[in-house]
């Protein structure tokens, strides 16, 4: 009797740790995991997130799974990081546990690679024939963005707005949507208001002799712009170009409102920058601009320095919100 129960307390010691593993799963947690033949010179499979999964080995931070099948009788098994799954039932098994379903696996047999990264092929273990696969492109985000931003604007006709404001530029400050497409291609919309006292001046012999009426300026424009964004691991460059429309308000505390000059004029332009994103919803964009507005000034000190263009080079700082 003793004997009989002997055997069936040896039989069920030898038992328990295969029963123990059998009944072992762990769930995926990312959104696509790598399946690894031992070796890791061949992709078994990939599987989604929320994918279940039997444990039957471990190899260091390396566990061994049986891979998912339609027939039950497929028991191939392969290896999956440690980091991209979470125990579901059971306990994992201890380091240099195997399934004999993997040839090679045996602990030392071979190197294991680090978790957090892809295994990698060396350049003889790439299949007679075929090319490495070649690297993802870094994706775009896409989509409809706000944007608010603030530039300095350096006027082409500086000379006269020296005079009258006394600086031959000045901020200028708006914002906007965007609408960014999967391919690279954007188009944007974007308003922005400048506005500064200065005072009437007389020009004789190219000096400046201020008359002490203030002179009010106001510059509005509305501007679209298309444009294309390149892919980038850091910094997303970008270039663009549009039109757009110029409102120019001046007045006058003494003038006549028959005088009031408000006239509008068409702009065109070409951007560049690069933009700053992390992974929240809000990112930095750095950005430079050529405004042209022809035959937008004349008379007055627009004819005494042969200035006749509105436009002018902005450098700009943007805030983008959305994904």
């Amino acid at each position: 009797m003793m004997r009989t129960l002997r055997f069936v307390v040896a039989i069920a010691l030898t038992l328990a740790p295969t029963v123990a593993l059998a009944q072992t799963t762990v769930r995926v947690t990312v959104e696509k995991a790598t399946l690894w033949r031992a070796g890791f010179t061949t992709m078994v499979t990939v599987v989604g997130e929320n994918q279940v999964l039997e444990v039957v080995g471990r190899q260091g931070d390396w566990i061994e799974v049986v891979v998912p099948a339609n027939s039950s009788q497929d028991r191939r098994t392969a290896l999956v990081s440690i980091r991209q799954v979470t125990v579901v039932s059971g306990t994992l098994p201890p380091d240099g546990t195997t399934s004999a379903a993997t040839p090679g696996s045996r602990p030392g047999s071979l190197p294991l690679p680090d978790p957090g990264q892809r295994p990698g092929f060396a350049a003889p273990q790439t299949p007679a024939g075929q090319s490495p696969r070649p690297k993802p492109r870094p994706p775009l985000d896409t989509g409809l963005r706000g944007f608010g931003d603030v530039s300095y604007h350096f006027f082409t006709a500086n000379d006269t707005f020296d005079a009258v404001l006394g600086l031959p530029g000045g901020p200028f400050f708006g914002g906007g949507v965007e609408y960014r497409f999967s391919n690279g291609l954007f188009v944007q919309g974007a308003a922005r208001w400048f506005t500064k006292t200065g005072e009437r001046v007389f020009v004789l012999d190219d000096e400046v002799f201020p008359l002490g009426i203030e002179d009010e300026v106001t510059i509005t424009p509305v501007e679209f712009t298309g444009g294309w964004r390149f892919r980038s691991t850091g910094a997303i460059p970008y270039v663009g170009g549009g039109a757009g429309l110029y409102q120019f308000t001046e007045t006058s505390e003494l003038e006549d409102p028959l005088e009031k000059v408000d006239e509008r004029f068409t702009s065109y332009h070409l951007v560049a920058g690069a933009e700053f994103r992390g992974r929240g919803w809000i990112a930095a964009a750095v950005e430079f601009q050529y405004t042209f507005v022809p035959d937008s000034l004349t008379g007055g000190l627009a004819d005494i320095y042969d200035e006749h263009d509105l436009g002018g080079f902005d450098i700009r700082f943007k805030i983008v919100i959305g994904r």
